[in-house]
């Protein structure tokens, strides 16, 4: 095999030209926690004891598969499409630390291990921090 390389034009580059783009940090949970708090575009709602929670189902599916299960999976309700949901088992504080987490990727602390005592979000939000 043989090959011929001729150079037609010399690139110039400048001084203040890079061979990389500077990409800024990443800032999506940043933008996602924003959007949690401002509520805009929410499409459903967790009653928790008597507190209500808004959140948006895509962003709840996308980072769990019990949520994606139950918004988009052969189970999901039809009718009002899952817009309210009751959590009987669970405290307040311990939903709104995994739904922040779900959001942001940090896990706020709550009292007394109340987090690890709610059984049926163990699992989802372990394998959340290993992915």
């Amino acid at each position: 095999m043989h090959c011929d390389v001729e150079v037609v034009k010399e690139l110039k580059t400048g001084a203040t030209m890079s061979r990389f783009i500077t990409v800024p940090p990443p800032a999506i949970c940043c933008h996602l926690e924003q959007l949690l708090e401002s509520k805009e575009g929410c499409d459903v709602t967790f009653q928790v004891d008597r507190s209500d929670y808004d959140a948006h189902r895509v962003v709840l599916s996308a980072r769990s598969p019990v949520f994606r299960a139950q918004f988009f999976g052969p189970m999901a309700d039809t009718g009002g499409g899952g817009r309210y949901v009751r959590i009987l088992d669970m405290k307040p504080t311990v939903f709104e630390a995994v739904l922040r987490f779900i959001y942001t990727d940090r896990l706020p602390l709550v009292e007394d291990g109340e987090a690890a005592a709610s059984s049926c979000w163990r699992e989802d939000v372990r394998e959340m921090a290993r992915s």
